[in-house]
């Protein structure tokens, strides 16, 4: 709303006004709209603006600095508390068309938007600048809770954005007419907040103030995450969430029927008393309050539940207590949220995103990571990369570790569950497609992760010689009772000795079947009990006489054989083997997404953006589950489910990464390391990641030559390289490692690579910024030679990406050995009046080609090569 005036004399000058009431402001957004950018500026412009903070301080002399005049100019008109009012609104009174309440980064992006992206600006936004541009069929009510309160009040029905603005006018209509029609919807409002405390009268308890806060943060991109609303109080995060619930977080609280907004330390009193020494001496508009861990920190201002635009002012408290805090305790947070466990098991963020330009090695050390979360114990600078890709394939296979690539047509369906046609066909070859839920992506590494691990353990019951000696006495005894001697077979087939007697001394008395009058054969208890300790496989006997005698004597081989026999199937019968099952704790799986910002985060992940939070997950006390659309289960995230994304900061989809996704995941950032060029420190990595291996090992062998080849070592540095390791080892043991390299003074034939990648990397940063740089992987490996193609397969490109084709700036980067400008006609357009000669003078470039033998390029006299090329990027002379 306008800052009305309750006087008469504001509606007489709205009355008597022969100009619109906000002409400069209508003027200024004219300016704005009708300014043409090309599609490179507009690309340019929309990237600088995501960086409020440099924006707002480009100084005069930059190319966007008129723009950010005019905007800054347009705002002053809109809002109350925009930046530079006083400067940039020209009016005496500095009128403003609201109090909105809206900060400068969302006012600039969304002007933005407004003129080229109109349904992506807020709504807030929307309403405000529709007013400057056409006044008639809109109202400076802009906030949409106003507009709905109006509606209720004075229309007697829900709020209609299509038909607001013409049932108000029809409303009012015995107003007094304006002499500019322009200012009628301003005559409109002023009557309108003239009468507030009449259409503003709803009763607010805090829960309903707290929903309103949410919203209008949503509304207007405010940077804050909300925690549970707990009776009294609701705790605020910041974007990335480390203010949170775990050391400390903002927290809006309603006590004795007074608001405040605090700033509240949590996990200890040692945590809080190193919160409170950071912050040292507040501004004086904050103060400290005694809280659960000693004294936290207190805006001065509290409200009431009855204040009128309450959202409004709690939330320009929370952002100078934001302000003021933020920066001097979050390196902090970061640290103690990098924090090793008592066991140095590191804390890995469940979620979390590798960042950086491209060729930074943010897929490759996703492999790292991914590993060292599913297997702990797996020290990665104990192994090889050999060793560590396949272990990564082993968990791969175990489905422990999943990789997948979001892109533009990656969808809920695919990433969480979707019904999917399946061909079924019968006996006689008939066809029909038949339709299933099908799970995706995620929760099938969900559901993996969550499945019970089991430990199952063999234990087997005894069963012994005597239980067996025993059962088959027994045995005996009872055919003996029934007079049906008990027979044992024996080797030959069809024949076979029965036992006839038990003795006083517990021997068995055996005799052939096929005789009566047969000799009668004694098989002792001891002498069994010895054959059976030394043949429990009767099996792998080949000679049972003369394998018997080695253990017993003489004997009777095959009464003893035939007993045995016997013992040892009823030892294996009755030994019962049980299997105990004990649950163990869950393996941690880890899900990969490459790319991630380039699929519609949104979409993908659908209800996932609130249960991947890690006290959501299954298991915690704020755990939340959720029913799927399709098959209608519940489901919830386990706990011990990893989410490792990598984002390339180059990409302009960065921009559209859902700002809710954005606060659940912690971010890493990967920039380019140009020291990994330098041959030293090849070196040094090469020695210390075989340093398990023998110099004559052929596997380190095919490394070391590939190495060297590429580096081109000289000979004095292989005589000397087992020496310089010896002392390489004994520094590490003494902690005296050398910084500056050992292998640094030697030569070698390979370009610098590292001066090259560095000196490139600083021209980008100046023309655009460091997210744009040249990534480090596009040099790995690479040779004099080898870095040709490399140069026109991936960095050239790149620039001329980065650039959009503007060549002047490429030259910047790469030098005229590089880029030459092109020789034409003093005119290569057809006459047409003057027109022409407005293009005739602009310039053209062309990037020259080393790969082509005929390219025929020079610089004065000097016939041009890749290396002199190079030589001159790094401000050498040729």
């Amino acid at each position: 709303m306008s800052v009305i005036e309750t006087a008469t004399s504001y509606f007489e000058r709205l009355i008597q006004s022969d100009e619109f009431y906000f002409q400069k402001g209508k003027d200024a957004l004219k300016k704005w709209m009708d300014l043409y950018l090309s599609n490179e500026e507009q690309a340019e412009l929309q990237h600088l603006l995501e960086d409020y903070t440099a924006f707002a301080e480009i100084k005069e002399g930059h190319q966007f600095f008129p723009i950010k005049e005019i905007l800054f100019s347009i705002i002053s008109y809109c809002d109350i508390h925009a930046r530079g009012k006083a400067i940039y609104n020209q009016y005496d009174d500095k009128r403003v068309l609201a109090k909105a309440g809206v900060r400068m980064k969302p006012w600039v992006i969304n002007t933005f938007n407004y003129k080229y992206h109109k349904n992506d600006v807020n709504i807030t936004v929307k309403n405000a600048l529709d007013m400057l541009a056409m006044p008639e069929d809109n109202i400076n009510s802009i906030a949409l809770s106003h507009r709905e309160l109006i509606s209720s009040h004075y229309l007697n029905h829900a709020y209609n954005p299509d038909t607001f603005v013409s049932e108000l006018k029809e409303k009012f209509s015995d107003l007094d007419r304006t002499n500019n029609p322009e200012n009628q919807t301003l005559l409109i409002a002023a009557h309108i907040y003239d009468q507030k405390k009449e259409w503003d009268k709803k009763q607010l308890d805090f829960k309903t103030f707290i929903a309103n806060l949410k919203e209008y943060a949503e509304k207007n991109q405010l940077e804050y995450g909300f925690g549970d609303l707990k009776g009294n109080n609701i705790w605020i995060f910041d974007k990335e969430q480390y203010f949170n619930h775990k050391r400390a977080h903002y927290e809006v609280i309603i006590k004795k029927g007074s608001i405040s907004v605090d700033l509240h330390f949590e996990d200890d009193h040692q945590n809080a008393e190193i919160m409170r020494a950071l912050l040292g001496t507040l501004p004086s508009f904050l103060e400290w309050k005694k809280w659960h861990f000693g004294n936290s920190v207190s805006h001065i201002k509290k409200f009431t539940l009855s204040d009128e635009d309450l959202v409004e002012k709690v939330v320009e408290c929370l952002d100078e207590l934001y302000d003021a805090t933020s920066e001097k305790l979050i390196d902090t947070i970061k640290t103690m949220k990098s924090e090793l466990t008592m066991n140095n098991t590191v804390l890995h963020p469940l979620n979390q995103i590798l960042y950086g330009p491209p060729g930074t090695g943010k897929t490759y050390n996703t492999i790292n990571k991914a590993i060292q979360i599913a297997n702990p114990d797996f020290v990665l600078s104990d192994h090889t990369r050999k060793q560590i890709k396949d272990e990564y394939k082993k968990l791969v296979d175990e489905g422990r570790i999943v990789f997948t690539t979001f892109h533009q047509s990656m969808s809920y369906e695919d990433f969480i569950e979707g019904i999917k046609p399946r061909i079924d066909e019968d006996e006689d070859g008939n066809k029909k497609v038949i339709y299933e839920v099908e799970s995706g992506i995620f929760k099938r590494i969900a559901d993996k992760a969550r499945k019970p691990r089991l430990k199952s353990e063999n234990s087997t019951k005894p069963y012994t010689f005597d239980d067996a000696w025993s059962d088959l006495v027994l045995d005996v005894n009872t055919h003996l009772e029934n007079e049906n001697p008990l027979v044992l077979t024996i080797q030959t087939p069809d024949l076979g000795l029965k036992i006839v007697d038990v003795s006083d001394k517990g021997n068995l008395n055996l005799k052939p079947i096929y005789s009566e009058d047969s000799k009668i054969y004694t098989v002792s208890y001891s002498r069994a009990e010895k054959l059976q300790q030394a043949f429990p496989d009767l099996s792998m006997i080949k000679d049972v006489n003369k394998e018997f005698r080695a253990v017993i004597g003489g004997s009777n081989s095959t009464a003893y054989w035939s007993v045995l026999n016997y013992i040892n199937n009823k030892i294996k019968e009755k030994s019962v083997t049980e299997v105990k099952e004990e649950t163990l704790p869950p393996l941690p799986h880890v899900l990969i997404i490459d790319e991630i910002n380039r699929g519609n985060v949104s979409q993908i992940f659908g209800e996932l953006i609130t249960l991947i939070e890690e006290d959501k997950r299954q298991g915690n006390n704020e755990a939340l589950e959720i029913t799927l659309p399709y098959s209608k289960n519940k489901f919830g995230v386990p706990s011990n489910l990893y989410i490792i994304g990598t984002m390339n900061t180059a990409d302009r989809s960065v921009e559209a990464l859902d700002t809710a996704l954005r606060r659940r995941f912690s971010f890493e950032e990967m920039p380019p390391k140009p020291e990994l060029l330098n041959p030293s420190t090849m070196i040094e990595n090469l020695l210390w990641e075989y340093k398990n291996h023998e110099w004559t090992d052929e596997e380190y062998l095919a490394e070391e030559n590939k190495l060297f080849s590429i580096l081109g070592v000289s000979e004095g540095f292989k005589k000397e390289k087992e020496d310089i390791w010896e002392q390489m080892k004994e520094d590490k043991k003494n902690n005296t490692v050398k910084e500056s390299g050992y292998f640094q003074r030697f030569d070698y034939e390979r370009t610098d690579f590292e001066k090259l990648l560095t000196i490139i990397n600083n021209r980008i940063e100046k023309l655009i910024d460091k997210d744009h740089a040249i990534g480090h992987a596009y040099f790995m490996g690479k040779d004099n030679t080898t870095i040709i193609d490399s140069f026109y397969k991936n960095i050239i490109p790149l620039l001329q990406e980065y650039f959009f084709g503007d060549y002047g700036k490429i030259g910047l980067v790469l030098g005229k050995g590089f880029v030459k400008k092109k020789i034409t006609q003093s005119s290569v357009f057809a006459a047409f009046d003057d027109y022409e000669s407005e293009y005739s003078e602009s310039e053209s470039y062309e990037i020259i080609d080393y790969r082509k033998p005929n390219h025929n390029y020079k610089i004065g006299e000097t016939d041009m090569t890749f290396s002199k090329a190079v030589l001159l990027l790094i401000n050498h002379s040729i």
